[in-house]
């Protein structure tokens, strides 16, 4: 936040030496939370904030997360996913050869049962949570309705989609937790763990017999792997920062709060019912494939009609 202010100060003081221009600070998820909290901080220095997806409350067991991508996935679509978990729940608990062959398949040979229970969760939910839903629900759905494989299918889903798009061809140095202690520098997913262990939690676990994300997957196992690779730090308090930044009681004015229907993380961000400023707006999208961010895409003719009026009240 003091990084923004600053450059805030030195453009203005380079574009606009009379100080009549208006500074609107955007971001979207953690950037969205930092930038309501920079406009909270720094209301001299901007005129108002556009946080798309802004997770402002952190969380530490967020077995709700799993709840909402159940709710997104619709019915159909969240049992058959609950029924490949199962399935892969009864692999991972035979170890030995069939878990060795099953860590194979996803691509990620050898991994730790936790991290690959990690790994698995958001395979199951990234598109759900990026506006991709009929990418991963479609796939699913063919291959119950035609009695096929549902793990082949979903390993099909992880080769077009997962590796590609969530891992950047590298699931291994995003969940495993050997990798994850090496510091190389440009690692962002070793910063984002930190941050989590540190601050947010926002742990991702499995909500119980409903749970899509797998079971295995608790608030002890991403602890263990905080202290694993940093192993200088207390447990985890995710209080800390909430009191110190509001959590869901953000009282800024002039800061507009989007959310979308089919995020689940719009249960860590201010929405409507939590909404106390007149002058601040709080608005959750709806319309088929709206997920994280959503609003921060261009809008085309196609889109759902709330999504361009949000957009375009927004531009207003």
């Amino acid at each position: 936040m003091q990084d923004l202010a600053n450059f805030r100060n030195s453009k203005a003081a380079e574009i606009d030496p009379k100080s009549l221009s208006k500074w609107v600070i955007v971001g979207g998820s953690y950037a969205g939370m930092v930038s309501a909290l920079t406009r909270k901080n720094y209301t001299n220095l901007f005129s108002a904030s556009w946080s798309s997806s802004g997770v402002v409350h952190a969380i530490k067991d967020f077995s709700d997360f799993d709840l909402m991508g159940a709710i997104a996935a619709g019915p159909q679509c969240a049992q058959i996913l609950r029924s490949a978990r199962i399935q892969i729940d009864r692999m991972v608990s035979a170890g030995g050869e069939t878990y060795a062959k099953l860590t194979e398949l996803f691509g990620v040979p050898g991994m730790r049962e936790g991290d690959f229970y990690y790994f698995l969760g958001d395979l199951f939910t990234f598109g759900l949570q990026y506006g991709k839903l009929k990418g991963l629900c479609d796939p699913m759905l063919d291959a119950h309705f035609s009695g096929s494989d549902l793990i082949s299918a979903l390993v099909d889903y992880e080769n077009t989609f997962g590796r590609p798009k969530i891992c950047g061809g590298n699931c291994t140095a995003i969940y495993d937790t050997d990798a994850l202690k090496v510091d190389v520098g440009q690692n962002g997913a070793r910063v984002w763990t930190f941050l989590t262990c540190t601050q947010f939690g926002w742990w991702q676990v499995g909500a119980d017999r409903l749970s899509i994300r797998p079971r295995g997957l608790t608030a002890d196992y991403f602890q263990a792997q905080c202290h694993e690779i940093f192993d200088d730090i207390p447990d985890l308090d995710v209080e800390i920062f909430n009191k110190k930044w509001g959590g869901l009681n953000q009282t800024t004015p002039h800061t507009f709060f989007v959310t979308s229907a089919q995020d689940p993380w719009t249960l860590a961000c201010m929405t409507e019912n939590y909404l106390t400023v007149n002058s601040s707006v709080a608005h959750t999208v709806v319309g088929p494939e709206m997920g994280h961010c959503s609003d921060l895409h261009t809008v085309g003719t196609d889109d759902a009609p709330d999504r361009i009026r949000t957009f375009n009240n927004i531009k207003k």
